[in-house]
Order: C-alpha cells, then structure tokens, then sequence
C-alpha cells in the first residue's frame, strides 16, 4: 500500500481588462489569485493487480485568495492488471484502465495495454475517450531506471493537438528485477 501527499501553491492570473469586453461583468477586472492546493493518492500494489485513486487538489477553491477563481477538481482511478507468460516470466502483459471524473467535464476513460520483454523493452497503446491515441517505447536502462517516450496523436480537432513525452522511473531497492 502506498500514500501520497503532496502539498503546494499555484498562482494565477489572468489578464481579462486586455479582451476589450465591456459590457460583461464577469470581464470587468483582471484576475490574480494565489491557490493552495493539496494533493493526495492511494495505491495498492500487489503481485499481479494494482488499483488507486488520486486527486491534485482536494480543497479545490477553499482557500483561493480571489473570490472570482472557481476550480472544478479533478478524481482520479486507477485500475491494472499483469499476466505473466510463463513461469520464467520474460513477457509480462499489462493491460490498465485510468477513470477521470471532475464536474463540468465528460467522464473520461484511458484504456492502455502495455507488453514487457523481461523487464529490458516496453511497447505499448492506448485510447482516451474522444480525445487521442497513445503510443509508448520504454527501455529499462539499468536495474533501477526506465526511461519511455510516449506520443499522443490526437483525434476529433483536439485543440491540444499530438503531443511527445519522455518518462523516467527509478525504483528503489531491487529495482524492476521480479526476483
């Protein structure tokens, strides 16, 4: 079982008076808000399942400096499994569902499967619910330290368009070795 905490602060702002738009309130003055944030996750990680959930800001809007500031936070599940394929154990299948729930926003789901060549190459795909297709490469570098590339093509005129990603991932201890 793991826990994590992770405390900070964000700063906003927001420069509305330079839109020009007169005669809407909600334009009226520039936004400048400083925002506590409070993060916190759960993970269970056993032999072959993992499962968890998450939030990066549990107080959301709480404590937010400016009363015009109004944060939708964002819940997190974690759902994976791994299949081993065979007592040797050299390729290892890891099939993952990642949930995303915040209020405004369409309920979003990550389906992602992932394939483990005795812990030396990882390949992998995955799909976000009207958003993009994920493709990743890792190589695990050392005992301890895997590295992956990750690029999204996205779909449907996303406005964020395909995106690249690097990863690193160190691992105490006996690293990413199964003995």
């Amino acid at each position: 079982m793991s826990f994590s905490i992770s405390p900070g602060v964000q700063q906003y702002q927001e420069n509305l008076l330079e839109l020009g738009i007169m005669d809407d309130p909600n334009f009226a003055m520039n936004i400048n808000a400083t925002i506590p944030t409070i993060g916190l996750g759960f993970l269970l990680n056993l032999a072959n399942v993992y499962v968890g959930v998450s939030t990066p800001n549990l107080i959301g809007d709480m404590l937010v400096s400016d009363d015009n500031v109004e944060i939708n936070v964002p819940y997190y599940g974690y759902l994976g499994y791994r299949f081993f394929s065979n007592k040797f154990e050299e390729l290892m299948v890891k099939p993952n569902l990642l949930l995303k729930y915040e209020n405004g926003a369409p309920f979003q789901v990550d389906m992602n499967i992932a394939v483990s060549y005795r812990n030396r190459f990882e390949l992998g795909t995955g799909f976000r619910t009207n958003s993009s297709i994920n493709l990743l490469a890792g190589v695990y570098l050392f005992k301890n330290i895997r590295a992956i590339y990750s690029y999204n093509v996205a779909m449907n005129d996303s406005p964020l368009g395909n995106t690249h990603g690097i990863i690193a991932t160190y691992r105490f201890g006996k690293g990413f070795s199964r003995n």
